[in-house]
């Protein structure tokens, strides 16, 4: 388990120095109402993703003895949460864009609604890299990811000066994670929904977790920007974010190798 902290700790650090980098070039080239207002859409399709936030994953490695079946019906119930949530995203696109005040939402969340779908086709294989305990193989998925999304957005930012390159960028990086997924790891999913009683049973303690720590952390989102609009957002959500730094880089990557080391051991 000390080695797999290692990894997600150095995954950690690598993934944030990219996203430091990435901030302080976006910062020069980018206004803080750019930032506010893709915070502002983001807020609102967290939201909806909460209501459908199941954490399939958590169960697939909670559970030594999942075979394909389990993970087949967890990549199906993403794609079609999924789904359900894009269709959601682009119903209230409209309300979303009333709600702050800026009709330019209602394109934004356009977007970021099919973003949503997309990340859904991602491979479920992957999660096998945490379940056991292969951390290297996820370290370099995701800073491959990731630096396939740091220099689309940069290059986006210097040629469009706005917004939708924080936008495209995100669809990238998403995309670039989807294709890596098959790439690197050999596993080939099948619509299937034959372990849904088992799978729903694991995971509807940790949907109700999941709203908690969502309206807990994000309900100062939705005030923020109804009352003072995109640029405050924009400059809260920057400064957020670096000052979370610490127990974000450190915490949440012991965490994340210590959870499936237990589970093993269990």
């Amino acid at each position: 388990m000390a080695k797999g902290a290692l990894w997600t700790i150095t995954l950690r650090f690598a993934i944030r120095g990219i996203g430091l980098i990435s901030t302080a070039i976006l910062t020069r080239l980018l206004a803080p109402e750019d930032f506010g207002l893709v915070a502002m859409a983001m807020s609102i399709i967290t939201a909806l993703m909460m209501t459908g936030a199941l954490s399939l994953d958590v169960a697939l490695i909670q559970n030594q003895n999942a075979n394909a079946q389990h993970y087949n019906t967890a990549w199906t119930l993403n794609i079609l949460i999924a789904l359900i949530q894009a269709v959601a995203l682009v119903l209230t696109a409209p309300l979303v864009a009333n709600f702050y005040g800026d009709p330019r939402l209602t394109t934004v969340v356009y977007f970021l609604a099919f973003n949503v779908l997309i990340a859904s086709f991602g491979n479920i294989g992957i999660i096998a890299f945490r379940k056991d305990l292969e951390f290297h193989k996820e370290f370099k998925f995701e800073v491959t990811r990731k630096i396939i999304a740091f220099s689309v957005t940069i290059l986006l930012a210097i040629w469009l000066k706005n917004y939708w390159a924080l936008i495209l960028g995100t669809l990238t990086s998403t995309i670039a994670g989807v294709f890596l997924s098959y790439a690197i790891q050999s596993y080939r999913p099948k619509f299937s929904l034959s372990a849904k009683v088992e799978l729903f049973h694991f995971s509807k303690w940790l949907l109700i977790n999941n709203l908690l720590m969502f309206f807990n952390s994000q309900s100062v989102n939705f005030i923020l920007g109804r009352i003072s609009g995109a640029n405050t957002l924009g400059i809260y959500s920057i400064s957020s974010e670096i000052s979370n730094l610490p127990t974000s880089d450190l915490v949440a990557p012991i965490n994340r190798a210590i959870f499936p080391g237990y589970a093993k051991m269990a």
